[in-house]
């Protein structure tokens, strides 16, 4: 056996019987160890921690043997006891969101930011102090989901290049250890996990936890536009078989237009300068608009998902995108694969990406644990919220 199996598969078993319940509440303990293939002495030790700390509660369901007793005892995730935090960050401003396991938006905040300050301080302030309010507010969470523009490989924790933010190569690792270490005057477990990933990337888990991990839309494009002071970015969050795709550099995220010609604030055909004045001038949204959904068509063509979503900035322009496709655009391709692929706004509204990365957080947390990491540094799992998780019990 190797070293560290145990723990791993202790883990994994905790994973097999939460995911279980998530997708059949009401399961009982007999149920859960037929269809996992547990030994049941296995399924009553975890399931009597998981009561213990309160993610679990036991429920009467279904009817008494055809002899009499007690009806069979069940068993139920308490969604409530699963709150992430949630942040967006941008250049000008933040968004912040506590969001629970049925995507239930508790808390929301928003407030200002300035990327002059420099990225690690202003990050650092940010998140130590929404930790501090959603304490002073009573919220138990389990972690953290940070949202920011550019590419970012999420598993090493690392900002590899964002424009708009102006940082490069930037490893969050030292910036939780400092912030864990100032957590843990006040916070006996410190720092609950943080993970990270790109905007658009957020965008697509969020509606990945909307749909809770049981089913609905699991080919889906997520298109986003947020438009700053200085620079209208676009990303593209892609879902193939329920599962975010990253591509080999992690740069998935990022969207450019087929007649983008260089530049940095740009990643279009139109110029920086323009796409800043698309709410003052309607003729320049249609050229944009019609750029973006004319390159949308070989990535939906080859693709084939059963739905888009759009965000930001197209989904204020979302009736106007209806339009187009229906006049100027109805003899192109988006406009026939209308029929077969669903054209929606984000299910979050303003609240998209910091709800977004929120649900990739408590998403990753209900995946499966792999064995043999290596360097995937930035993963979370049962084990490593239980700890704030029993903060709260009796509260």
């Amino acid at each position: 056996m190797r070293v560290g199996n145990q723990p791993f598969q202790r883990s994994a078993n905790l994973a097999l019987v939460l995911r279980e319940l998530r997708k059949h509440p009401g399961t009982t303990r007999t149920e859960l160890s037929l269809r996992l293939g547990l030994d049941k002495s296995t399924i009553t030790h975890l399931t009597a921690e998981l009561i213990r700390t309160g993610l679990v509660v036991e429920t009467l369901s279904g009817a008494s043997s055809p002899r009499g007793g007690r009806k069979p005892v069940a068993l139920e995730l308490v969604d409530r006891r699963l709150l992430a935090v949630g942040i967006e960050i941008e250049p000008d401003c933040y968004r912040s969101v506590v969001v629970d396991n049925a995507g239930v938006v508790v808390r929301r905040q928003s407030g200002a930011a300035d990327a002059s300050r420099g990225f690690s301080p202003e990050l650092r302030r940010i998140v130590l102090g929404e930790l501090e309010q959603v304490r002073i507010e009573g919220h138990q969470v389990l972690g953290m989901g940070i949202a920011v523009p550019g590419y970012v490989d999420p598993h090493l924790g690392r900002i590899i290049r964002s424009r708009s933010l102006g940082v490069s190569d930037f490893d969050i690792h030292a910036l939780t250890a400092e912030i864990a270490a100032e957590l843990a005057h006040h916070s006996p477990a410190g720092l609950p996990p943080l993970l990270i990933d790109n905007d658009a990337n957020c965008c697509a888990w969020g509606e990945l936890h909307a749909e809770r991990g049981i089913g609905g839309v699991r080919d889906m494009l997520f298109i986003h536009a947020r438009k700053s002071p200085r620079h209208l970015g676009i990303g593209m969050g892609v879902v193939a078989g329920g599962a975010l795709q990253y591509g080999s550099s992690h740069s998935a995220g990022e969207f450019h237009s087929a007649n983008w010609q260089g530049g940095e604030m740009t990643q279009l055909g139109i110029s920086a300068e323009d796409l800043l004045r698309l709410d003052e001038d309607p003729q320049l949204l249609d050229l944009f608009l019609k750029e973006v959904l004319c390159n949308l068509s070989p990535i939906v063509s080859v693709l084939d998902p059963s739905a888009v979503y759009f965000g930001g900035e197209l989904r204020t322009a979302f009736p106007r995108i209806l339009h187009l496709l229906d006049t100027a655009l109805a003899d192109r391709y988006m406009a026939f694969r209308r029929e077969s692929c669903d054209l929606r706004c984000s299910t979050y509204g303003e609240d998209e990406v910091a709800v977004g990365a929120a649900g990739m957080f408590i998403e990753r947390l209900f995946a499966m644990p792999r064995f043999g990491k290596g360097a995937d540094s930035f993963t979370v799992s049962w084990d490593d919220v239980l700890p704030f998780v029993e903060q709260g019990v009796g509260a």
